[in-house]
């Protein structure tokens, strides 16, 4: 039986890094759809207060939660 054939130092590491890449755009966008979705609270808060007819302190508490 002969030698084995050399193995490529980076195959190993091409299943992770894609799927380390996969994972790191994954939470990259939670984390600006987050942020996006806490900076729009304040422009809404006036609309969510007349529809669903929330007091000042309920509409208050939607950026506590």
């Amino acid at each position: 039986m002969g030698p084995a054939a050399p193995l490529s130092p980076s195959a190993p590491h091409a299943g992770k890094a894609a799927s380390y890449r996969a994972a790191l755009s994954l939470l990259a966008s939670l984390f600006f759809m987050w942020g996006f979705i806490t900076a729009i609270n304040n422009t809404l808060r006036p609309h969510l207060r007349s529809v669903f007819e929330l007091s000042y302190t309920q509409a208050t508490l939607i950026g506590s939660v």
